[in-house]
């Protein structure tokens, strides 16, 4: 069992949320803020059905409690999502625009415009999974074919490491923020913005939806497919008129499905990829501009 699945909140509702999870073994404990956290270990097979449990659940004592905040969820230890980090990284080059270097003197001596230094020791986000390539190759046509993207505000909601934050502004974007609700992504994410030399273009927020106080142009998302289904629900309340959208993080056979979830609330499908059985979506506002 190595994925912890994360929720944290008022001590009574995730109490009671550990009450209802009894099969799955919760574990209770207060993180270093105070706040209570529930945490249950899955495996790579039953991770997305134990989310959809738990999820269900959490709605069920969301509304019970009248919480004005929801609970919070997190992921962590991904490995069915990505390669761990090792002192052994080398660079890579997932797009032709981008080059991605792990941290070190050599890396920082670069004058490629599009090399992003990463140090990503604890948090998801190496741009060696092919849900993160997907997402940069989506940046990197939005970056050639939408004319708005060198004006936009961008969101990566849930950035790990801060990578498609950075990527984004490495492209073009002016202005980015990273949103996550784990203590070591925020610390990786900050040392990413700095060392990549984004202080002034790059603002991390721990936190989820409610320390978001403003509209976006371009929001991605890079979250597995339960975590994508709750937190979809609030991307039109922060997305500006003909903005865009990149989702990814869920199995090519989930497509479909991914679809049927966002088309309703107002979204057009610009753009499908693959890889490695892994999908990624593009979305546009109903309405709004045609793609360029």
């Amino acid at each position: 069992m190595d994925i912890e699945i994360v929720v944290s909140g008022p001590d009574q509702a995730v109490f009671a949320l550990c009450s209802m999870l009894r099969s799955l073994n919760p574990l209770l404990e207060h993180e270093r803020n105070g706040i209570m956290k529930m945490s249950v270990y899955s495996e790579p097979g039953t991770l997305d059905d134990d989310l959809t449990v738990i999820s269900g659940l959490a709605g069920e004592v969301e509304k019970t409690f009248d919480l004005t905040e929801k609970l919070d969820f997190r992921v962590r230890n991904l490995a069915f999502c990505e390669p761990p980090p090792s002192g052994r990284q080398v660079s890579c080059q997932p797009v032709p625009e981008l080059i991605i270097r792990p941290d070190g003197p050599v890396a920082r001596q670069q004058k490629h415009p599009g090399t992003i230094i990463l140090d990503a020791e604890q948090a998801f986000g190496s741009g060696r999974h092919p849900t993160t390539i997907l997402c940069l190759k989506a940046l990197s046509g939005l970056a050639l074919n939408w004319s708005r993207f060198r004006e936009s505000r961008v969101l990566d909601f849930g950035c790990g490491t801060g990578l498609l934050a950075i990527a984004a502004l490495k492209l073009g974007a002016p202005r980015a923020v990273g949103v996550d609700i784990d203590d070591d992504a925020i610390q990786e994410a900050e040392k990413n913005r700095v060392i990549n030399s984004l202080t002034h273009r790059f603002r991390v927020i721990q936190g989820s939806w409610e320390k978001l106080h403003e509209k976006y142009d371009l929001i991605l998302l890079n979250l597995v497919s339960s975590l994508l289904l709750r937190a979809g629900r609030m991307i039109p309340a922060h997305l500006r008129e003909k903005g865009r959208v990149v989702i990814s993080g869920f199995s090519a056979q989930q497509t479909e499905i991914m679809q049927d979830f966002f088309i309703p609330m107002g979204f057009e499908t610009l753009e499908k990829m693959t890889r490695e059985g892994w999908g990624c979506l593009v979305f546009k506002k109903s309405g709004s501009d045609p793609p360029c």
